[in-house]
């Protein structure tokens, strides 16, 4: 229905009486909700005029309520430049988050922080084209360079046991326990008379792969190979290669180990 001349806007917005449109102008405050120093000011100064002269307030109950007051706006500042700094240090991070579409079901998507916006007074997170909030991110990490694999099991052992004049069995622990890196990863055990073998690409090319290739390996005793046919009293290097998903290799710290003797 239309509006009269009496009709009561608060604040500044005014209204058009000819089309019902609104101008609304809008404040600089962060949020409307926030109280800051000069909200307080007047909350005490309505205080002052509305108190019993006959018992007025001590004068340091209002100190002190200006000390919580002060220390409080202190905290929720403090509170606010922490999330500010976390929101931007996420840009160029790999994350993972998700969130649930109109039909109920989860859209997780896993990539690099394009950029983050600030919009509504809640930070905003831009991931392979698509939004997400800083409350729907499950994961954060470094993104891995090119070529580089998932995990570095370069200062992991590779330990043995029955070891015979022919042969031995090695075996090994898991590289990472992120169950999610876990199940792409797959493991390929090598001997050579040749050694110290520093590089996957030596390994590779002097050595003989053994035992298999070991795929979905989720616990440690997943991680064991044995080896036959070998010379007596001879000193074998043995290594393990890491392969993740994306085909990047990496190598377990070498070991020696001695065949006995006939």
């Amino acid at each position: 229905m239309p509006y009269s001349s009496t009709d009561y806007v608060s604040g500044s917005d005014r209204i058009d009486q000819t089309t019902q449109k609104w101008d609304i102008v809008t404040t600089d405050k962060k949020n409307n909700s926030d109280l800051d120093f000069s909200d307080f000011l007047n909350l005490m100064i309505a205080q002052l005029k509305n108190q019993d002269f006959m018992d007025p307030v001590d004068n340091s109950e209002y100190m002190t309520q200006m000390t919580q007051f002060a220390s409080m706006q202190a905290m929720n500042e403090l509170a606010d430049y922490s999330k500010t700094n976390y929101a931007m240090s996420l840009v160029g991070k790999e994350v993972t988050a998700s969130r649930y579409t109109a039909s109920g079901s989860l859209d997780t998507t896993t990539g690099i922080v394009e950029k983050v916006s600030l919009v509504n007074n809640e930070y905003v997170l831009y991931v392979g084209g698509k939004t997400y909030s800083m409350e729907q991110v499950m994961q954060v990490s470094v993104p891995k360079e090119e070529g580089e694999c998932a995990v570095d099991p370069s200062g992991l052992d590779i330990n043995w046991s029955d070891i015979t004049n022919e042969g031995f069995t090695i075996n090994w622990s898991l590289p990472t326990e992120d169950a999610g890196v876990q199940k792409n990863l797959t493991y390929q055990a090598y001997y050579s008379t040749e050694g110290p073998l520093k590089t996957v690409d030596e390994v590779k090319e002097k050595s003989t792969a053994f035992g298999g290739v070991i795929r979905n390996a989720t616990k440690d005793s997943d991680l064991k190979v044995s080896v036959k046919g070998l010379e007596p009293g001879t000193p074998y290097h043995v290594n393990v290669i890491v392969t993740d998903e994306k085909g990047n290799q990496a190598m377990y710290k070498s070991t020696v180990i001695n065949t006995k003797r006939v």
